[in-house]
């Protein structure tokens, strides 16, 4: 016959048993929890890792792109716990779809952007200050850009006009696309250790040598004459031939034809000087290639040009004629100014 006393005791083990119980149910879940809570974060982690490997890739790729490569490429590395992987695809000369993606303890995270570059010669036709556009202009075409007024009364010029700064406009475009601040044009700037002598006479005709780009350098104090002069046929050996005449000297192109059929960035011709020192003129004239000269103005006429003209100030008066048409070869020549955009999240592929 149990007591009171066993009664009790009895109880009281029956009730630190269920307490026991309780506390091992306790902690049994907060267990459970922490350990969902760890692999959560543990996820979490991973998560991160994987889209800054990914992020790692699209950097990867923008600066092999920067440092050279123009084609198609592909690229992998190793990461803690995973691995990225890219792939670029070139869409234009200067521009590529870069795709990147990174697996970090099997969780993937993946990015796509567009990577583009400027063309150090992007415009078939630039013009810095004005032009007057009289003439026949019915075969200039590709891009055309302008810091100045644009006065057409001819053919309206070009695929395209872009327009930049306040001063910019342009009468007689159809299309045009604006731009706030003004487009830099530097005057060009002979830098080079070394250079090739400027023919005495100052005259250019005949074949003459690039010498692989060491440029010519022609200034007053080099030539016998106070101008320098490109006429009959001009062939570039051993190109690009980079010729810059500086401030101080006028220039005249007539009668010639020069680099005809060849590729445009083997003729450069960089003028320095501004309107009011010095001439430059271009008649009965065709050239493939690069004319750089932004301070000066210019008045052609018979003039066909494959590449880019850019000049301060051009006028084509009625009766003229001017042909321009842009290279697909210069919209890949010396790109540079690389950088990403349409940058988004994707989903793995």
């Amino acid at each position: 016959m149990l007591t009171a006393s066993d009664q009790t005791e009895r109880g009281s083990v029956a009730l630190a048993m269920m307490v026991l119980m309780l506390m091992t149910m306790l902690g049994l879940i907060v267990i459970g929890r922490s350990q969902g809570h760890l692999e959560t974060a543990a996820r979490g982690s991973d998560a991160a890792a994987a889209q800054a490997g990914a992020e790692q890739g699209l950097a990867e790729a923008l600066a092999l792109v920067g440092g050279g490569q123009r084609a198609d490429f592909s690229g992998s590395g190793d990461l803690a716990g995973g691995a990225y992987r890219y792939e670029a695809t070139a869409t234009t000369a200067r521009s590529f779809e870069v795709y990147a993606e990174a697996d970090v303890d099997g969780v993937v995270r993946a990015v796509e952007a567009v990577v583009g570059g400027r063309a150090l010669y992007p415009y078939t036709l630039f013009i810095d200050t004005a032009a007057t556009l009289e003439g026949n202009l019915g075969t200039v075409t590709g891009r055309v850009g302008s810091n100045g007024p644009l006065q057409v009364t001819g053919a309206a010029p070009g695929d395209s006009v872009d327009l930049y700064g306040a001063s910019a406009s342009c009468t007689g475009c159809p299309t045009t696309t604006v731009f706030d601040a003004a487009r830099d044009v530097p005057s060009p700037n002979p830098t080079a250790n070394t250079f090739q002598a400027c023919p005495a006479d100052g005259i250019f005709s005949g074949p003459i040598s690039g010498r692989s780009g060491i440029p010519v350098l022609c200034e007053p104090s080099g030539i016998t004459a106070s101008q320098v002069v490109f006429t009959g046929s001009l062939v570039v050996v051993d190109g690009p031939l980079i010729i810059h005449v500086v401030q101080g000297l006028d220039v005249e192109i007539y009668d010639a034809t020069i680099n005809a059929e060849g590729t445009p960035s083997d003729f450069q011709l960089l003028l320095g000087g501004s309107d009011t020192a010095n001439l430059f003129s271009l008649f009965n004239t065709r050239v493939d290639g690069v004319i750089y000269a932004p301070g000066r103005n210019s008045t052609v006429d018979q003039v066909e040009v494959v590449g880019s003209l850019t000049l301060g100030e051009l006028h084509v008066g009625s009766g003229s004629s001017l042909s321009i048409r842009p290279s697909a070869e210069l919209d890949g020549f010396e790109v540079s100014g690389w950088q990403m955009s349409a940058w988004e999240q994707v989903v793995p592929r």
